[in-house]
C-alpha cells in the first residue's frame, strides 16, 4: 500500500511551490529591460507623467481582443529589439484592474500575427492559471537587481478593456478613470476601451514624458497602429514583413535620416570622373613648385615628386606592370614609400603594402595570398620575406636614360591599393580599393577642409587604411606631407614633431588620443583640426585636450577599410561634452549613403539600435579571391539605385531624430550571459566616465557556464583601484547583468600596430574579482 503523500507546504504568502516554479521557469534569463527609442536623457527622479496619442482602430473581434493588440504590441517589441524575447504587463487577462500580470511572449522564428496572436493566448492562458502569485512577490523572487529607474519585469503595459454588460462590474476601469492614467510606473503603456459592438476601439497609446518627447510618441503610437493596420489585413504575413514605418518616415531615413551637409563645389563631377592620378596631376600643374614631401632636410616639390614618381613608373611599366597588377610595397615610413606609391599608380597597377614589423609569416602570406607580380622594398628590407617573387630595390640606382613611356588606360574603377586586415576567422583578408573609392575619400570629407596652406602628418603604418587619408588628402589638394621617422611615437616626442613640421590636421587613433590628453595635452595646439578614430571616443579626454588647445577642432572620424577609411564623420562641439558621455560617428561625407537595419534589413526608426550597412562610391570592390565571403559582406543595395551595393560593417549603432548616426559597439560583440543580453561597449562608456579611471576595455572570456564578463581597467593616478567602489558606480547605472564579473588593473592597455586594443595581449583574469573591496 502507498504510503499517503504529505501537504504541500505553503510559503508564507500563501503560494504553492508549483505556483512559484511556473513563474521560475516563465521568468528564467528574462531580458533585464525592453528596448525602446527614448529620446530625452533619463532624469534622476521620474515624475510619472505621460503623453498619450489617442486614435481609433475597427475590425478587431470583441472576443480576441487582448490576443490581437497584444501580438501588434509584441510585433512591435520584437521590431524595436534585437532581441525576440519581449514581455509586457497586462491586468486584462485576469480581467481585474487589482492584477498584474507579465506575459511573455516567444517573437522568435519571425511568425505571422496569426502566430503571434496564439502566442499570446497561450502565455495569458499561462499567467491565469497562476494569478494568485501577486506581482510584487514576482519582483522579489526573479527581478530583485533590475536597472536603476526602471520598472521590474515589464517596461511596457497593455489593457484592453471590452464593453461592460450585466454581470461584469471589472469588464473596463470606472468611468472616472481616465483612459490614459495621469501617473504610470511603465516607460510605454497601451490602453484599449471598447467602443460598442463592431469591433470598434478608442487606443491611448501612452508614454513616459520624461524619457520621450512628443514627437517620440506621436512616431511610436504610428508604428504601432500601422502593425496593427497590417496584421489586420494580412494576418499570415511575417512580423518582419509588416509595414510600420508611414511613408515620409521612410523617404527621410533612407535619405540619411537629416540634411545632407553641403557639397564642395564641382565634387560631384569630379568624384565620378576623375582618378587619383587626375586629382595629383592638378597640383603639379596649378603650383608644382609647391612643396608635396617634407621631412627636414629633407624637401620635394610637387614637380620633383612627379617626376621621380614617373621615373620609377616607366621602370615598372618596362617590367610588364599595367591596370590591375597588384605590386607590393614594403618600405619604411618616410619619402620613398610616398614615391613608391605614387609610382606604381602612374604604372597603372594597385601597391600592396606591407608593414616591416610585422613578422615574417604575415608579409609572406600577403604575397601569397595577392599574387603580387613584383616587390618594392629596398636591400636592408628585402631579406625579411621569403620567395621567389621578383624585387626591385629602390636604393639601388638605376641606368639613366629610360625610355618615357605613355601614360597608362586608368580609370576610375581600376585598383588603386589592396589592404590587408585581420579576419574574423584568423586568416587576413585583403580589401580591394578602387580610384573611385580614394577620389571620394579625398572629395567628400565635408569636416576636414585641406587646401594649400596645410601641413598633414604621415604618422600612421601605410598597411593601415589612416595612411590613405594622409597621402592622399595632402598631395590631392596641393598640401604639404610631412612624413614622420619610422618608429614608435610618444605624446612627448609627437608634441615636438608637430611644432617642427608645422602640421594643421592631424589623424590619431583614439588610443593615442587619449595617451597625449594624459600625458601632453598641449602637444597640439599648433594643430588646427585633429580627426581622431578607430575606436569610441572618450569624452573625458577630448575635454583635457580641448582644454589644453580651445582653438582645436575635433572631428570625429568613422569607417571601416572595405568603405575606404571613412563612412562618417562628426564634429565635435565643445559646449555639447559637459553633458555628453559618448561622441556620436555623425553623418555620412559625400558621395556616401549610411542605414540602419534590423536583422531582417528593414530600416528602423529613429533611436533603435541596428546593424549600420554603407553604400556609395567608397565601397570597396570586395575581397581579394575570397568571392564567397564578399557575397557576404557586400550586399545588393534595396534602398539605392538599381545595381548599388552596401557594406554589412557588423557596427551597430542608431540614428537620432536629427540624423546624426551614434556607434553602439559590433554585432559579434553582443553576447548572451546566462540569458542576458550583453553589449561590452556600453559598459566600457560607462567606465570611461569614472574620474579614477584613465582608460578601460570590457570583453566576455570563458565559454558556456564559465563565461563572465571582464573589465580591464587603468587606473589615473598609482595606489590602485577600489573594486567594490567601481561595481556601485556601475550598478547605479546599469542592469545588474551588465557589471563584470572581474576587473583587471593594468598600467596600459595593450594596442596592436593600428592603435586599437590588442584583446590577444590582454592578460587572463587574476584572483581579483567584483566582489573584492580595496
Amino acid at each position: 500500500m502507498s504510503t499517503p503523500r504529505e501537504p504541500e507546504a505553503p510559503n508564507p504568502d500563501g503560494l504553492s511551490h508549483a505556483q512559484l516554479d511556473y513563474w521560475r521557469e516563465r521568468l528564467a534569463d528574462l531580458p533585464p529591460f525592453t528596448e525602446l527609442p527614448a529620446d530625452l536623457p533619463a532624469p534622476p527622479v521620474r515624475t510619472g507623467r505621460d503623453r498619450t496619442v489617442v486614435f481609433g482602430m475597427a475590425g478587431v473581434a470583441d472576443n480576441d481582443v487582448l490576443a490581437r493588440y497584444g501580438a501588434a504590441l509584441a510585433a512591435l517589441l520584437t521590431r524595436y529589439s534585437r532581441s525576440r524575447d519581449v514581455v509586457f504587463a497586462t491586468r486584462t487577462a485576469a480581467g481585474s484592474p487589482a492584477t498584474l500580470l507579465p506575459l511573455r511572449i516567444d517573437g522568435s522564428g519571425d511568425p505571422s500575427s496569426r502566430q503571434l496572436a496564439e502566442r499570446v493566448r497561450e502565455a495569458a492562458r499561462g499567467a491565469v492559471e497562476h494569478a494568485v502569485a501577486p506581482f510584487g512577490r514576482l519582483v522579489e523572487e526573479f527581478a530583485a537587481d533590475h536597472g536603476p529607474g526602471r520598472f521590474p519585469i515589464a517596461q511596457v503595459a497593455l489593457d484592453v478593456w471590452p464593453r461592460s454588460t450585466a454581470g461584469e462590474p471589472h469588464a473596463r476601469p470606472p468611468a472616472s478613470e481616465p483612459l490614459a492614467p495621469p501617473s504610470s510606473p511603465f516607460d510605454v503603456s497601451v490602453t484599449v476601451v471598447a467602443d460598442g459592438a463592431g469591433g470598434s476601439h478608442t487606443v491611448g497609446f501612452s508614454c513616459d514624458a520624461d524619457l520621450f518627447s512628443a514627437e517620440a510618441a506621436e512616431r511610436m503610437a504610428g508604428h504601432f497602429r500601422r502593425l496593427l493596420t497590417d496584421a489586420l489585413a494580412h494576418p499570415d504575413r511575417p512580423v518582419s514583413r509588416l509595414e510600420m514605418l508611414g511613408a515620409a518616415e521612410r523617404r527621410h531615413l533612407l535619405a540619411g535620416g537629416g540634411p545632407a551637409a553641403p557639397a564642395r563645389a564641382g565634387t560631384a563631377v569630379e568624384s565620378a570622373e576623375s582618378t587619383v592620378l587626375d586629382l595629383f596631376q592638378r597640383q603639379v600643374e596649378a603650383a608644382g613648385g609647391r612643396t608635396a614631401l617634407w621631412s627636414p632636410p629633407y624637401r620635394c616639390s610637387f614637380t620633383e615628386l612627379d617626376v621621380r614618381a614617373q621615373e620609377l613608373a616607366d621602370h615598372l611599366a618596362g617590367l610588364g606592370v599595367g591596370p590591375d597588377d597588384l605590386v607590393a610595397v614594403l618600405l619604411p615610413r618616410g619619402p620613398e614609400h610616398v614615391v613608391a606609391m605614387l609610382a606604381v599608380l602612374k604604372a597603372g597597377g594597385a601597391y600592396v603594402p606591407l608593414d616591416p614589423t610585422h613578422p615574417q609569416e604575415r608579409l609572406d602570406f600577403v604575397l601569397r595570398d595577392s599574387g603580387a607580380r613584383l616587390l618594392l622594398t629596398d636591400r636592408q628590407l628585402s631579406g625579411r620575406v621569403a620567395g621567389t617573387i621578383e624585387r626591385l630595390h629602390v636604393d639601388v640606382p638605376r641606368p639613366p636614360g629610360g625610355v618615357p613611356r605613355p601614360r597608362p588606360a586608368v580609370s576610375p574603377d581600376n585598383l588603386a591599393y589592396v589592404m590587408y586586415t585581420s579576419g574574423s576567422t584568423g586568416v587576413p583578408k585583403g580589401v580591394a580599393v578602387t580610384h573611385r573609392c580614394v577620389v571620394r575619400l579625398v572629395l567628400g570629407l565635408d569636416q576636414v577642409e585641406v587646401g594649400p596652406e596645410d601641413t598633414l602628418l604621415m604618422l600612421a603604418p601605410t598597411a593601415f587604411d589612416a595612411s590613405t587619408f594622409e597621402v592622399w588628402n595632402a598631395l590631392c589638394h596641393g598640401a604639404r606631407l610631412a612624413v614622420h621617422p619610422p618608429g614608435p611615437v610618444g605624446p612627448r616626442e609627437l608634441g615636438t614633431e608637430l611644432r617642427r613640421l608645422g602640421v594643421t590636421v592631424l589623424w590619431l587613433t583614439a588610443q593615442l588620443a587619449n595617451l597625449v590628453a594624459d600625458v601632453h595635452p598641449s602637444a597640439l595646439e599648433m594643430v588646427r583640426t585633429l580627426v581622431v578614430g578607430g575606436e569610441a571616443l572618450s569624452v573625458r579626454h577630448l575635454r583635457a585636450l580641448l582644454r589644453a588647445s580651445p582653438g582645436l577642432r575635433i572631428v570625429n572620424g568613422y569607417g571601416p577599410t572595405e568603405t575606404t577609411t571613412f563612412a562618417t564623420t562628426h564634429p565635435v562641439a565643445p559646449e555639447q561634452l559637459d553633458e555628453a558621455t559618448a561622441v556620436p560617428i555623425g553623418r555620412p561625407i559625400g558621395g556616401t549613403r549610411c542605414y540602419i537595419v534590423d536583422e531582417d534589413a528593414n530600416p528602423v526608426p529613429a533611436g533603435i539600435l541596428g546593424e549600420i550597412l554603407v553604400g556609395g562610391a567608397g565601397l570597396a570592390r570586395g575581397y581579394l579571391r575570397r568571392p564567397g565571403l564578399t557575397a557576404e559582406r557586400f550586399v545588393p543595395d534595396p534602398f539605392g539605385p538599381p545595381g548599388g551595393r552596401l557594406y554589412r560593417t557588423g557596427d551597430l549603432g542608431r540614428r537620432r531624430v536629427d540624423g546624426v548616426v551614434e556607434f553602439a559597439g559590433r554585432v559579434d560583440d553582443q553576447v548572451k550571459l546566462r540569458g542576458f543580453r550583453v553589449e561590452p561597449g556600453e559598459v566600457r562608456a560607462a567606465l570611461a566616465e569614472h574620474p579614477t579611471l584613465r582608460d578601460a576595455f570590457v570583453m566576455v572570456r570563458g565559454e558556456g557556464l564559465a563565461a563572465e564578463l571582464v573589465a580591464y581597467v587603468v587606473p589615473a593616478a598609482p595606489g590602485g583601484v577600489d573594486v567594490g567602489a567601481l561595481r556601485t558606480y556601475l550598478s547605479h547605472r546599469l542592469p545588474a547583468p551588465l557589471v563584470p564579473g572581474r576587473f583587471v588593473p593594468l598600467e596600459v592597455l595593450p594596442l596592436t600596430v593600428n592603435g586599437k586594443v590588442d584583446r590577444l595581449a590582454l592578460p587572463a583574469p587574476g584572483a581579483v574579482s567584483a566582489s573584492d573591496h580595496r
